[in-house]
């Protein structure tokens, strides 16, 4: 992809890459506390179905309440 100076070249690759692998390049989860009492209890139900789920997953500065 350093070929191509084109935005929407390097954010399909990235979608690909994460439709193949699940994973999202520098997605991280930054261990702070849920926004409001909500976001928590959404992580909570999400859990008792067996799904893993974190609170404030983000990258390049901004976040999601939960990560599945």
């Amino acid at each position: 992809m350093s070929r191509s100076s084109c935005e929407g070249s390097r954010v399909l690759k990235r979608l690909l890459d994460f439709a193949k692998t699940s994973l999202m390049e520098g997605s991280v989860i930054t261990g702070l506390y849920a926004d409001s009492p909500f976001e928590e209890d959404v992580a909570k139900a999400i859990r008792s179905f067996g799904y893993l789920a974190n609170i404030q997953i983000g990258t390049a500065g901004f976040r999601i309440g939960s990560g599945v």
